[in-house]
């Protein structure tokens, strides 16, 4: 029997052929100051004592929505939402004390996370960010399971032939290996995810099994 992964790489083959991943990118949650919080276990501490006394800037359908309503959500927890329409407003009020707490990309945060105008908790990555090695990822701090970060990849046309597919994919993984690269994506705060077309539908499967039960069970909708 064929695997689910195969399966479901002949389903995408009729928009495009999956040639494999390239990094995944994952996110810090950070906070303001003023929260008297220094960790995860301390957050939600405070938010399951003061319930909704937590609210998190967020721009409707993007990555740090639903990474956090997957938080909230993991945690059992209840937090206030207060939408914008773009991170740069939302990083205003965040760093402005206004919102107490965001999900955001590492980079652009890091300079206000080592100036202490925002304080990291915690990334979201399996495993630790370079660019925060002090910094645990959410599971370290006690949400066993939970990652949660952007995996972007090499895709061609739709109809692509199989044998140009896997040189493709071999030109590519031999390119995640090359030392300019690798240092390129961690500049980025990105971590390398070489691996074959199946293992690229197999990780578009997981995230959309993940994500899809989020969405149902939360009836998220982006007005």
């Amino acid at each position: 029997m064929k695997s689910r992964a195969w399966l479901y790489l002949t389903v995408r083959l009729s928009v495009a052929a999956l040639i494999g991943l390239i990094a995944g990118l994952p996110s810090v949650l950070v906070v303001h100051p003023s929260l008297p919080v220094r960790s995860v276990a301390e957050l939600i501490a405070f938010a399951k004592a003061q319930p909704g006394r937590i609210d998190y800037a967020f721009v409707p359908g993007t990555v740090g929505h639903i990474t956090t309503e997957l938080f909230a959500d993991t945690s059992r927890i209840k937090i206030t939402r207060i939408p914008y329409k773009g991170n740069g407003p939302a990083m205003t009020d965040l760093l402005g004390g206004h919102v107490t707490m965001m999900f955001l990309s590492i980079l652009p945060v890091l300079e206000q996370v080592r100036a202490g105008t925002l304080r990291a908790l915690a990334v979201t990555s399996a495993a630790r960010s370079d660019l925060l090695p002090d910094v645990p990822t959410i599971a370290q701090s006690g949400v066993s399971g939970f990652s949660a970060a952007i995996h972007y990849g090499l895709l061609a046309p739709a109809g692509t032939p199989r044998d140009i597919i896997e040189r493709l994919n071999v030109a590519l993984v031999a390119a995640l290996s090359a030392d300019d690269v690798r240092a390129r994506l961690a500049a980025e705060g990105a971590v390398p995810l070489p691996g074959t077309p199946e293992d690229y539908a197999a990780d578009i499967d997981g995230e959309e099994t993940t994500w899809g039960a989020l969405v149902r069970k939360l009836n998220l909708k982006v007005e």
